[in-house]
């Protein structure tokens, strides 16, 4: 939590739907417009900068933020 790069945090789900510096990670109505899908699928900034995500492991995070990205606190 101290350590925040572009004003984003990832450590609880309050602050990943918050989002950071450029504004909401998710879009649980339009997943593939959400800020974190375009990073992985590297269609913007790169992340992780040196490695690209399986198919299988982008469609998992899409379904997942399409449900609206529940956390495990959230029931």
């Amino acid at each position: 939590p101290k350590k925040r790069n572009g004003g984003l945090r990832l450590d609880t789900a309050a602050a990943l739907r918050a989002g950071g510096d450029s504004g909401a990670l998710l879009d649980a109505r339009a997943p593939a417009r959400s800020l974190l899908l375009r990073a992985v699928r590297h269609e913007g900034p790169r992340m992780p900068p040196k490695r690209q995500r399986s198919r299988e492991q982008i469609d998992l995070l899409s379904r997942w933020v399409a449900r609206g990205a529940p956390w495990p606190e959230d029931g």
